[in-house]
């Protein structure tokens, strides 16, 4: 993986300074392509509780930047303005559905 793949699988969030403040925002790699058992990253999100937590999203894929395959949906929290974030976690997993199951229907015959 050169230098070019390397800057686009990091998602780095900035995270916003004081208003207050003249400073440029800080900046935080927060999921880095090849860490925590994940080839790439994508697609990050951040969000902001009404607490003040951080909670950092984005997809995970295993094995390959490709949109198939083993991804899953990681969180990262925060809980002190992004100065440190918790390990990466699936908040939810969904089952893959059976090739063998059939839907059921109401109402038809």
């Amino acid at each position: 993986m050169g230098p070019r793949d390397t800057s686009l699988a990091t998602a780095v969030l900035l995270l916003a300074a004081a208003p207050a403040l003249a400073t440029e925002p800080e900046q935080a790699a927060v999921f880095v392509s090849g860490r925590e058992g994940y080839h790439t990253y994508r697609i990050p999100s951040l969000l902001v509780t009404a607490k003040g937590t951080l909670l950092a999203f984005c997809e995970g894929r295993k094995k390959g930047r490709g949109d198939g395959g083993d991804i899953d949906l990681l969180l990262k929290r925060s809980t002190d303005g992004g100065k440190t974030w918790a390990t990466a976690r699936t908040p939810a997993a969904t089952p893959a559905p059976s090739s063998t199951a059939i839907p059921e229907r109401s109402g038809c015959s």
